[in-house]
């Protein structure tokens, strides 16, 4: 019921708009020449929906005539060494300003208020992701019961924050595409094998990035 809910909300979610199609304006001056490709997730497997030439001046434009589904999808840079996840929803028109040297901080986008729930929830979770494995490590360490128990209650304490964080973008954000990220983890589900489509994405993207959401921070 939990990928039904996904599913149907993200078509909702696309019905008012008309097709016009998408363009995803990736601006890199790192970058000179490559390919850089737009994906998204599949079960357990990052897909190619779209690929791009990197200009001279460092940009790139993922653009075609029919609308992408809703869902979650990343830039991946020439080298496919790294990659930047962002949100698609209604507005399909978006310019992604990257720096990668440090994409979490220094990487901006425009032309969608999805992303900015989603790029402040990044920059808290890269901090409270690393007091969380702060807090597991010392714990695995300790070498006194009461060591061991007070790294217990700081790491309780530390989840207790983060699942606020996320209940109250819930609360003051109900039908953000965040929002539905947060209600999909509340409760355990079981992968699609084969999704119905790729609006499954968020589901599959909780799958493919769940040591993220215990706290680890995928950005570089």
């Amino acid at each position: 019921m939990k990928f039904l809910f996904i599913i149907v909300y993200l078509f909702c979610f696309a019905t008012p708009v008309k097709s016009q199609g998408y363009q995803v304006t990736l601006q890199a001056p790192d970058f000179k020449n490559g390919l850089a490709y737009l994906t998204y997730y599949y079960g357990a497997n990052i897909n190619i929906e779209d690929s791009a030439l990197i200009n001279n001046k460092g940009v790139a434009v993922f653009k075609k005539d029919k609308k992408l589904p809703p869902g979650i999808y990343s830039i991946v840079f020439p080298g496919k060494n790294k990659l930047f996840d962002f949100f698609v929803a209604q507005e399909q028109l978006i310019v992604i300003s990257a720096d990668t040297s440090d994409l979490l901080n220094k990487t901006s986008i425009s032309g969608s208020k999805e992303n900015i729930l989603f790029q402040q929830y990044q920059k808290y979770i890269a901090v409270k992701g690393k007091e969380l494995q702060k807090e597991q490590q010392a714990f695995s360490s300790s070498i006194s019961k009461s060591d061991s128990l007070l790294h217990e209650k700081n790491y309780k304490t530390l989840n207790k924050e983060l699942n606020q964080y996320r209940e109250n973008v819930i609360l003051q954000y109900p039908n953000s595409m965040l929002a539905t990220l947060f209600k999909s983890m509340r409760e355990p589900g079981i992968l699609l094998q084969k999704p119905l489509t790729k609006n499954d994405s968020i589901s599959n993207y909780n799958y493919y990035k769940k040591h993220f959401w215990d706290g680890i921070s995928f950005m570089d």
